[in-house]
């Protein structure tokens, strides 16, 4: 691991630096509005094609597999030729593809194109997060990169609202118009976005910096276990909850896009204020902040899986999403204080990987859970929460080598 630079004096904003914020911003909005649309869109999807619980766990994960393949690729392109050219690349194909996965008839081609859009997303992040390490001093990444990440609850709040709609009317219609929501995002980030040129390195620091030397630090694996342990609860939650308040409730998709609705709002505010908490309480303690919030997410879920009462399970159910939250936030801002940003892409691909590791799993593994409990969500929360616990105690392996 490398030793970081001091953190320098505060700066403020620039205009170019506000723009690019703004291009990220409105980027992870309607990334985060394609990861939630397949939620409730897959009900109507699997009326319309009389698709099991299992194909249904299988259309929604495959998406996480393009997403987990790439991620690392997509992460050391960053470092060698730039964000741009990934967030572009990115954008590009999560627009045409969405369009694509509108207009198409079967199954097969369905879990195809989500493939393909899990490839897309998946130059996203760390690409993000490169281009916060590159145009904002280190003391100012927290704060941006807590921000930029608060807005993939407003994607989630379109899904839930203008994207439920759409998709009441025909599901095709929520993927038409994202296509084109993508695509204005995409003119942004051009318009926006540096054009960095990447330092030609000496040898010794080439060595330094290599992709060898990189998969050699084992706190990159820490955290990539921490985050597909986090991203399985959050990403079950995501997933299944529709499913879940529709056959144990009997709610309505109006009734559950209002609830999920405000999960996203809070969400938002929770990830800038624990971004502002981070910053100000516990930089270089985050550990002890994610494994505290995890082991509080892991009693939550055994409470909400015994709850039978609707109110105390939406309760139980924003709590869990706040303190998942606040751990995922520290998540995205503890690499900028123990890693140089010469290598950020390629570190916070490797560990994003483990976030969509995660992702493809929670669909899946659930989905199954489900099935051989004829339907029941018992063993599935179970394994929510043991995932919460191991993700808690997983993060209390790193070792600072700098002190």
């Amino acid at each position: 691991m490398e030793q970081v630079e001091s953190t320098p004096k505060k700066l403020k904003l620039e205009k170019n630096q506000l723009g690019l914020v703004a291009s990220l911003i409105l980027a992870n909005i309607v990334i985060g509005m394609d990861k939630s649309l397949i939620s409730t869109a897959i009900l109507p999807i699997s009326t319309e094609l009389n698709l099991d619980t299992g194909q249904s766990g299988l259309l929604m994960s495959l998406f996480f597999l393009g997403y987990s393949l790439m991620q690392i690729p997509s992460g050391w392109l960053a470092d060698k030729k730039g964000s741009k050219i990934v967030l572009v690349a990115s954008l590009g194909i999560v627009s045409i593809f969405s369009f694509l996965f509108g207009i198409s008839q079967s199954f097969t081609l369905l879990i195809l194109i989500r493939f393909i859009v899990g490839v897309g997303n998946s130059g996203f992040p760390p690409s993000s997060v490169k281009a916060v390490a590159d145009n904002f001093e280190k003391n100012q990444r927290t704060v941006v990169q807590s921000i930029v990440m608060a807005t993939g609850g407003l994607g989630a709040i379109l899904a839930y609202t203008m994207g439920a709609y759409l998709i009441s009317t025909n599901w095709r219609y929520g993927y038409f118009v994202e296509s084109a929501l993508v695509l204005v995002a995409l003119v942004m980030l051009l318009r926006f976005t540096p054009n960095h040129q990447v330092k030609e390195l000496s040898e010794i620091d080439r060595n330094k910096l290599s992709f060898l030397t990189i998969l050699k630090d084992k706190s990159v694996y820490i955290l990539f276990t921490a985050m597909l342990l986090l991203n399985f609860v959050l990403f079950g939650i995501q997933l299944w909850m529709p499913t879940y308040l529709n056959k144990e409730f009997g709610l309505t998709i109006g009734k559950i896009s209002l609830i999920l609705s405000l999960i996203s709002i809070m969400q938002i505010v929770v990830t800038v204020l624990a971004g502002l908490f981070l910053s100000k309480f516990f930089q270089k303690k985050e550990k002890l902040f994610i494994s505290t919030t995890m082991s509080l997410t892991f009693v939550l879920i055994l409470a909400f899986m015994m709850s039978k009462n609707l109110t105390v399970s939406i309760i139980l159910l924003f709590c869990i999403v706040f303190f998942a939250i606040s751990a995922f936030t520290a998540m995205f801002a503890w690499p900028h204080q123990i890693f140089s940003k010469e290598v950020m892409g390629s570190k916070m691909g490797i560990i994003n990987t483990g976030g969509t590791l995660g992702g493809f799993l929670a669909p899946v593994v659930m989905g199954y859970l489900i099935k051989i409990g004829n339907g029941s969500f018992g063993n599935a929360f179970i394994a929510m929460s043991v995932s919460a616990l191991c993700c808690g105690i997983t993060v209390l392996f790193y070792q600072d080598k700098n002190k």
